[in-house]
């Protein structure tokens, strides 16, 4: 791609806002989890939106996402011997589009 068509491109690109949809993520202190989320524009303020996370009761992304606030409570409050071993989670986003939507 070129640069002239590449500013044509990146000119004319609509980004689709996602307001909802399910992040497939892999912790590696807990595994697996699939959370969905919904964001929530708050009246009167147009910078803040509110996320709302969430998981299936009972299922094991539930269980998992219980089992790291425990151990991110227990690193909270562990004997600072040197940085946490754990890398970052994967994120992998899933939008639900409504439909029409590109």
């Amino acid at each position: 791609m070129t640069p002239t068509s590449w500013r044509t491109w990146w000119h004319n690109h609509r980004v689709h806002e996602r307001t909802h949809g399910t992040k497939h993520m892999v912790h590696p202190a807990v595994g697996p989890m699939t959370i969905r989320y919904e964001a929530l524009a708050l009246p009167g303020d147009d910078d803040e939106t509110l996320f709302i996370y969430t998981t299936d009761p009972g299922s094991s992304s539930h269980d998992n996402l219980r089992l790291l606030a425990l151990w991110a409570t227990q690193q909270l409050y562990a004997p600072t011997t040197g940085p946490s071993k754990a890398a970052p989670a994967q994120v992998e986003d899933s939008p639900t589009r409504s439909p029409g939507s590109a």
